[in-house]
């Protein structure tokens, strides 16, 4: 099943993301995110957790934890 109209319109587009403000340590080289993906409309999707660490001017996924599913 696809968005409604955003389907229609593109057609190749997996869903909706959404993103919260980014949280740092105070070396700011520590961050959590969360993520909201939903694929089928509302009530469907999953939350996710992600700890990313900055290694060699890069950030990397370090951990992610799922919150929630449906």
């Amino acid at each position: 099943m696809r968005l409604g109209g955003m389907g229609a319109k593109y057609p190749d587009a997996f869903g909706v993301i959404g993103l919260s403000r980014v949280g740092f340590n105070a070396e700011m080289n520590k961050a959590v995110v969360y993520i909201s993906q939903g694929s089928c409309g509302l009530g469907c999707g999953e939350g996710t957790c992600m700890m990313l660490v900055k290694e060699d001017c890069k950030w990397r996924v370090k951990g992610r934890s799922g919150v929630w599913m449906s």
